[in-house]
């Protein structure tokens, strides 16, 4: 696919947290749904294009060693994988570009040199798979570690060769700074430097520190820029008086594609109606 400015897609929205409102026994592990309820997933998925979306992201957020292992289920990796790439496939049959979505692990600086060559085993693995079912892009989404996205990206270079476009999607503070850009001022340089194809921001404490983000970065990087913001937290996260409504969301999305991103969607408690609502805000755009 080509990921160069010239085009505006439209993203999707949030999966793990719809998924749990209708299946609570999924538990911390959301990915578990393209096994147990495949169909709902599949729906999800219809829901988002019926909306206009152009990229669907993968069910598959947390499978990576760190959350399967969490949730007793690392024996499952391939499975809820290559089964969370198999659904987005069949609801897009030509009609969406398919990106598999990789969350956070958590690691950071202060593990192991033994514990990152064991992620660094599993995410190779991971890669090789994805790499094979030929998807359009390779999400690293919501990450906030500044030690697992070097490894993220070194891995990927060496893995992918180029194969597949590196987006890596980045979540921030109330200002719209990585949690990590104090202590590392060059991230911006040395992500480029890795090859990323998009950067993105998602997630965070609403749309308007993903605004700030876009507004901090689009003048200091010729690399497309993409945005996922969040009309609230997951449910199993603590209320940090994150809840916007939908006037809200839009109003500051309207912001965000007026600043000339290359992508937008929707995170965390998300529904296809706020993208449809997106996709309206685009056609206008267009007219």
């Amino acid at each position: 696919m080509n990921t160069d400015r010239a085009k505006k897609f439209l993203l999707d929205g949030s999966y793990g947290d719809r998924l749990l409102k209708i299946h609570p026994d999924l538990g911390p592990l959301p990915d578990l749904a393209n096994t147990r309820y495949p169909h709902d997933v599949f729906n999800l998925h219809q829901g988002y294009l019926d909306a206009g979306s152009e990229i669907l992201l993968t069910n598959t957020f947390g499978c990576n060693l760190t959350r399967l292992s969490q949730a007793n289920a690392l024996h499952l990796q391939n499975e809820l994988l290559l089964g969370g790439i198999q659904i987005a496939r069949q609801a897009a049959v030509n009609k969406a570009y398919i990106a598999a979505c990789l969350g956070p692990q958590g690691f950071g600086k202060k593990d192991s040199i033994k514990q990152k060559t064991v992620l660094e085993k599993n995410l190779v693995h991971t890669l090789e798979l994805i790499a094979h079912e030929k998807v359009d892009l390779i999400v690293f989404e919501t990450q906030y570690h500044y030690e697992e996205i070097l490894l993220n990206l070194n891995t990927a270079q060496k893995v992918l060769k180029n194969r597949v476009p590196v987006w890596l999607s980045l979540t921030v503070t109330h200002d719209g700074a990585p949690l990590f850009a104090s202590e590392h001022p060059d991230w911006l340089k040395t992500f480029e430097d890795l090859g990323i194809h998009w950067l993105g921001f998602n997630c965070g404490f609403g749309p308007e520190s993903i605004l700030k983000a876009i507004q901090k970065t689009k003048d200091q990087t010729q690399i497309p820029l993409t945005a996922k913001p969040n009309l609230g937290l997951p449910e199993n996260i603590q209320n940090l008086g994150i809840k916007k409504s939908q006037k809200e969301f839009i109003k500051y999305a309207q912001e965000i594609i007026n600043l000339g991103i290359t992508a937008i969607g929707a995170c965390c408690q998300s529904s296809p109606d706020d993208i449809l609502n997106l996709s309206q805000l685009l056609n206008h755009q267009k007219l």
